[in-house]
């Protein structure tokens, strides 16, 4: 699988980028409905982060614009087609979920994946809007005190 460790100057923060041409989606039927899934494999999300850290998962249709980021779970437009983003945390991974009417174009080539893990939270950082990005990668930019 391709992705990319990105730099961030906290050292208790990992920042990935996977792009969707190294993502191997699968379908599956999930409660019911029909899906494509898929796993990214993050040796650094143990047990203690889970309980102890944040874990965001954002999605960008145009990684060449860095304000394209937007967090799941989210719901956009692949040209014609409305596709349902959402994922789930497990240990050592992250489970991405997609779903639409029409299954045989989930997603785009074009459509890319960014994690960021901050292992140990605190006070200041659980009060951050983490549903915008750019406010997380500024915060993260700034140090986490």
């Amino acid at each position: 699988m391709q992705n990319e460790i990105n730099d961030c100057p906290q050292n208790n923060v990992i920042l990935y980028t996977f792009k969707d041409d190294g993502i191997d989606w699968t379908s599956k039927i999930i409660n019911g409905s029909q899906c494509k899934v898929a796993e990214l494999p993050m040796s650094e999300i143990t047990p203690e982060v889970i309980i102890n850290g944040i874990i965001m998962v954002y999605v960008s249709l145009n990684i060449e614009d860095p304000n394209s980021w937007s967090a799941l779970p989210v719901s956009v437009l692949d040209g014609d087609h409305r596709i349902r983003l959402s994922y789930g945390i497990v240990t050592r991974k992250i489970l991405l979920r997609a779903s639409k009417i029409d299954l045989s174009v989930i997603p785009s080539k074009d459509i890319a994946f960014r994690v960021v893990v901050i292992q140990d939270s605190t006070k200041k950082a659980t009060q951050l809007d983490l549903l915008n990005y750019n406010e997380t990668m500024n915060f993260l930019n700034e140090g986490i005190s």
